[in-house]
């Protein structure tokens, strides 16, 4: 159910990012890389405080200090990768709404990954995608962060308690 509640609050997130975006591009002359970067950190907010009381349901009396620490850092990473894949697909010649849309899809499993494994942290219930989906989201993320965990970093044992694949 979990997984449901991220979804529903992306999309409404992403209307925001989306809706910001073709204000500050198309209506108000901003260029793409900065309307994204705009957009991003205004929707930020938004899914930061809905995340924690609706998707996660963090109770009210616990801290605010270190999941909001947690996802500053994480649309700290978010934000330039993003931005970086939209400079990317418009290099590519990709029309800006069609390059930011494909550029925000493929960062989209990789928040909630890290979102649920590592700032909103609690003894809710198992989502809805369950031990088979989460695999394919480490499996996915393992790719493309590559083979740090064997360097010290926290992706050396997953937060199941599963070693990672070799």
């Amino acid at each position: 159910m979990r997984f449901v509640r991220y979804v529903a609050v992306q999309v409404a997130t992403y209307g925001m990012d989306m809706g910001l975006f073709l204000l500050l591009f198309a209506f108000a002359g901003t260029g793409p890389l900065v309307a994204n970067v705009t957009a991003k950190i205004a929707a930020g907010a938004f899914a930061y405080l809905t995340h924690r009381r609706f998707t996660f349901e963090v109770a009210a009396g616990q801290g605010h200090v270190r999941p909001a620490l947690l996802y500053v850092a994480l649309w700290s990473f978010n934000v330039p990768l993003s931005t970086a894949l939209l400079g990317l697909l418009l290099w590519l010649n990709l029309p800006a709404v069609a390059a930011k849309v494909a550029a925000d899809v493929i960062c989209v499993g990789l928040n909630y990954w890290i979102s649920k494994n590592y700032i909103f942290i609690g003894d809710a219930e198992q989502d809805v995608v369950g031990d088979a989906g989460q695999e394919v989201v480490e499996d996915a993320v393992q790719r493309v962060v590559g083979d740090v965990g064997q360097r010290g970093t926290p992706l050396g044992r997953l937060p199941s308690g599963r070693e990672k694949p070799s």
